[in-house]
């Protein structure tokens, strides 16, 4: 994903959230070599703001929420909660799928590579739009 010609960033507070050792390693390597900035959030009357403005949403979704809006930040998210409520605000919201597509389109990963790594995501991750996956997956076979 970090081949791709994006900045990606997000915030502290998701940072935070990750308590995995192995996973937490991983990220660090892209924080290390500047793949991935995290932005510390600060302003914590923001967060509470729209935690009272929008039910059901974390400080963790408010704080990349509040980040996109103020960046004017395409938003990355597999949550469909945050996914209504950021397009609400006019905010560009894309998920795993999108990704998946960038990296085909730009040659980053070829249709065997896009396919196998899509039907493993879809043996692990049942939230994802079925009907969606399949489109790729046909479109990827060989």
């Amino acid at each position: 994903m970090f081949k791709l010609n994006y900045s990606f960033c997000t915030t502290d507070f998701i940072l935070n959230e990750i308590t995995d050792v192995s996973q937490k390693s991983a990220i660090q390597k892209f924080i290390d070599d500047k793949s991935l900035a995290i932005l510390s959030f600060t302003d914590i009357s923001k967060i509470y703001h729209e935690l009272n403005n929008h039910k059901g949403l974390s400080s963790q979704d408010c704080s990349v929420l509040i980040t996109a809006r103020e960046y004017e930040a395409i938003l990355l998210t597999g949550d469909s909660h945050l996914r209504k409520i950021a397009e609400s605000d006019g905010i560009e919201v894309h998920g795993i799928l999108w990704v998946f597509d960038e990296l085909f389109d730009n040659n980053i990963i070829n249709a065997k590579n896009a396919h196998s790594k899509l039907s493993h995501l879809m043996k692990i991750n049942t939230f994802l739009p079925q009907d969606e996956c399949i489109k790729r997956l046909n479109k990827w076979k060989q």
